[in-house]
């Protein structure tokens, strides 16, 4: 992943976010997701569009793992997210 890639939840996701958690509502599939508390954090910031490395750093500092293992995490988090067209990226050049 590129650390200039800005994630943003997808036109047609809808999250609810109550204290330390999250819901989705996938309205092209009618799915729902919840998402746990670092979950949570992540998809918070991408409702207003968010890069990688922004997302990283409030990670780490919010639930003090390390930054290789939680980058790792995020990425594949991210990707996922990304796969099932819960979020859309951009990147700046």
């Amino acid at each position: 992943m590129n650390r200039h890639t800005t994630y943003l939840l997808a036109p047609h996701v809808l999250a609810q976010f109550d204290l330390d958690e999250a819901v989705l509502l996938d309205e092209a599939l009618g799915r729902y997701f919840a998402a746990n508390p670092v979950a949570s954090l992540i998809l918070r910031a991408c409702r207003n569009g968010a890069r990688r490395d922004e997302l990283l750093a409030d990670v780490v500092a919010t639930h003090r793992v390390e930054a290789d293992r939680a980058g790792a995490d995020l990425d594949r988090f991210l990707a996922d997210l990304v796969a099932r067209g819960l979020l859309r990226t951009s990147v700046a050049t």
